[in-house]
């Protein structure tokens, strides 16, 4: 690990990543896992944000917003196929899960947000008790809220909300639940979840929006 670590450290991504994935490989059940792949996604972005700026230092405007996408792409791509593959190989890690839920947050970061909701749906069905299930479950309503699946968002949302109350994203949740029914035109049930936002959230920065749509 002190070799990747330097590797980092001294910016040279491309050692980086390969030493951190034998890590992974070699120590999958190692409580630093986690830190571990957190270290090599950062690996990777660093690589392909230096592959952009020098598309943008050397191409055209169009050239460069290709690139630019292009290499935002290839970054997630590389961390999704890497998480993958440890997935593969150690399916019963005790990370497992969170690796699963990292693994649909990127699609949905890159707006694949059928694929995000497929991915996502596995740590519901296969990893239960990890961690992130709060929220994965959120995330797979905000991918249907993005698809404009609005009677799916809300069952995802609702279910959300009745298992994780106290989460610091149920307002999002809620605002979003609102603007679902509205889409629908179940304006009784958007203005009751605009008039709890405004009750039970005063300070929320939505707020303001849930009192214009009321």
């Amino acid at each position: 690990l002190r070799i990747a670590q330097s590797y980092y450290n001294a910016k040279d991504d491309a050692n980086a990543i390969k030493e951190f994935k034998k890590y992974i490989e070699n120590y999958p059940e190692d409580p630093q896992v986690g830190d571990v792949v957190e270290a090599m996604e950062s690996a990777v972005k660093r690589k392909t944000a230096l592959t952009t700026a020098t598309a943008i230092g050397t191409g055209t405007a169009t050239a460069t917003a290709t690139a630019t996408t292009s290499t935002e792409g290839m970054a997630i791509s590389e961390s999704v196929e890497t998480l993958k593959g440890i997935l593969e190989k150690y399916p019963n890690s005790k990370i497992a899960g969170e690796i699963q839920y990292k693994i649909g947050k990127k699609h949905y970061d890159d707006k694949n947000y059928d694929k995000a909701i497929e991915e996502l749906s596995k740590v519901i069905v296969d990893y239960p008790e990890t961690n992130s299930v709060n929220m994965t479950q959120f995330y797979i309503g905000e991918a249907y809220y993005k698809l404009k699946k609005y009677e799916e968002a809300l069952t995802s949302y609702n279910r959300f909300m009745q298992n994780f109350p106290k989460d610091e994203y149920v307002i999002d949740a809620l605002f979003h639940s609102a603007t679902s029914n509205y889409n629908l035109k179940k304006y009784k049930e958007a203005a009751n979840s605009y008039d709890t936002i405004i009750k039970k959230f005063p300070e929320s920065e939505f707020v303001s929006a849930a009192m214009f749509n009321m």
